[in-house]
């Protein structure tokens, strides 16, 4: 799709997000259009947990997404360097 939009081959634009941008690719989940009762009740419940944990402390998500960017960030600096001492030895 980018490279229909950039007029760019796929290798070039998959380098420029990839090493000049810092992106990754991210597989999301892919949810079924036709759920089941059950289904539906399980993510009723959720939803109304996550509203109520909001509502005690509106921060919540806030929090989820540093701890999911600081993981992402550790993750890659441990991938730098075991990279980097396999390439040293």
């Amino acid at each position: 799709m980018i490279a229909e939009e950039t007029g760019l081959n796929k290798k070039a634009d998959h380098r420029i997000l990839t090493e000049h941008l810092n992106t990754r690719k991210i597989s999301a989940k892919l949810v079924p259009k036709n759920l089941s009762v059950e289904q539906k009740a399980n993510r009723f419940e959720i939803c109304q947990d996550l509203l109520g944990r909001l509502e005690i402390e509106p921060n919540f998500l806030h929090k989820v997404i540093r701890r999911c960017i600081q993981k992402s960030q550790d993750n890659a600096h441990n991938t730098q360097v075991a990279c980097s001492s396999r390439v040293s030895r």
